[in-house]
């Protein structure tokens, strides 16, 4: 068995399929293993974003530990990184892309048709909630390198219907030789499902039972995240209703007379439950990189290198805070065998001795400019590898009483993430076309958009 078999060869399901479930899982096996590195990684950034920033990875261990806590430590985290994402996304955001279909010719048949399109598109925008879902996928893209947003058609009170959701990153595994996402032979899609919602689902065809896992996720990584963001001690004890195991799509295309096909076919424990024929002419997920590298998929995570500066500004002010801590309690000097004692008496202390020496209070040295130098370097560096200087972000510098000096830095920062901008451009070109063919090739349900006076 191949892939190109998956892709045209007709495939059983129940406990006949047992042989391309495996050929299914053992794919799923080897990519897990292939983009385990880079699970990794973000899941470091992921933490880092939530601000635990007091972690490390452990090379001998294979494993991310937090760093050990002495009893005289001081641990401040400044979470620079979060308002670099909520700056860049709004920075991207704020263009407020939309579709605009160009007519194919200057006849006026051709005007009318792109009229009609973009009504089409606009109200698909406004009706799905596209700016919250892109608010999604943008985040995860600082994040992860790459958010992912899936086009279907959908049954909604038994008429089909186009709708969109976000996948995460997490959960989709690309084929490796795959430059695009649609140039790839297949993808993976691995989910966590209830096993009542698979056992009730009238689509899916299992025989025997089905073993639960409960993971919370088809990466080792997203099953971590989710554990320590949730009480990870509850057991699912009795309650059926609650055990869930991965289910997992894989979505192949073939060529089917010259137009392009996708097939799907799903798998949980070692069965095939369904196997669907869709009628897309490309893999309906479309991937948003803020930064694109050549030949790949993925590219380095926007928030990557912002990571080990964030560590030194988190130390410093840490160490900071523990020498400040230090001047207001104060450094005595006393003889070896003197017994000090303190006494509190409405607002007012008493210090005791016993000797014939007095212990005395040192003076301490005020903290000199260079670590609040630093800090400010620090801070500038983020700002400028994050592409959000203070300006943009609603604080103006010190330096700067002009506001021609604001609008000089904030046009710098507009020129820093015009590549993110160009790409969300390209990203939403994809999926309105895929919109329209998915509209022309299939017949939806019918219904009046009304624009202005006019209606379609």
């Amino acid at each position: 068995m191949n892939i190109a078999d998956l892709a045209t060869k007709e495939i059983k399901t129940g406990k006949l399929s047992h042989e391309t479930a495996k050929f299914v899982d053992d794919i799923y096996e080897n990519l897990k293993k292939h983009y385990l590195k880079q699970q990794r990684d973000w899941y470091i950034n992921e933490r880092f974003v939530r601000g635990e920033h007091w972690i490390v990875f452990n090379k001998t261990l294979n494993q991310v530990q937090q760093l050990p806590l002495e009893s005289w430590e001081i641990r401040r985290t400044v979470n620079k990184i979060r308002t670099q994402v909520r700056g860049v996304k709004n920075f991207i955001k704020r263009n407020q892309p939309r579709w605009q279909a160009a007519p194919a010719n200057a006849t006026d048949e051709a005007q009318k048709e792109a009229a009609d399109y973009n009504k089409i598109l606009q109200n698909i925008y406004e009706t799905r909630k596209f700016t919250t879902h892109l608010t999604d996928v943008i985040v995860n893209s600082l994040k992860y390198s790459l958010g992912i947003l899936e086009w279907g058609l959908v049954d909604i009170n038994g008429k089909k219907q186009l709708d969109f959701w976000v996948d995460d990153t997490f959960d989709i595994f690309f084929d490796p030789e795959a430059t695009t996402i649609n140039w790839g032979r297949f993808l993976i899609k691995a989910v966590k499902k209830s096993i009542t919602s698979i056992q009730g689902n009238k689509n899916y065809t299992y025989d025997g039972s089905i073993t639960a896992d409960n993971k919370e996720g088809a990466s080792d990584y997203k099953d971590k995240l989710e554990k320590e963001k949730f009480n990870k001690q509850v057991e699912w004890k009795n309650l059926e209703d609650f055990e869930s195991v991965i289910l997992k799509e894989m979505w192949v295309k073939s060529d089917d007379g010259g137009r392009p096909k996708v097939r799907i076919i799903t798998t949980v424990a070692w069965q095939v439950v369904k196997v669907q024929e869709t009628p897309y002419r490309r893999f309906p997920f479309f991937g948003y990189n803020p930064e694109r590298e050549s030949n790949s998929i993925y590219s380095d995570p926007w928030i990557k290198d912002l990571i080990s500066l964030n560590k030194s500004l988190d130390k410093m002010a840490s160490q900071v805070e523990s020498y400040t801590q230090r001047m207001l309690g104060g450094k005595w000097l006393m003889k070896r065998g003197v017994e000090v004692s303190t006494i509190t008496d409405k607002g007012s202390e008493f210090i005791t001795y016993k000797g014939n020496t007095p212990p005395t209070m040192q003076s301490l040295q005020p903290l000199p400019s260079t670590p609040f130098t630093y800090i400010s370097s620090l801070e500038r560096w983020i700002e400028e590898f994050g592409g959000m200087r203070e300006a943009s972000l609603g604080r103006a510098p010190g330096s700067l009483q002009s506001g021609k000096g604001i609008e000089a830095l904030q046009s710098s920062d507009a020129a820093t993430v015009a590549e993110p901008i160009e790409n969300l451009e390209n990203f939403l070109s994809d999926i309105g076309e895929f919109v329209l063919e998915v509209i022309a090739d299939t017949q939806v349900i019918s219904d009046n958009i009304v624009s202005g006076k006019e209606d379609i």
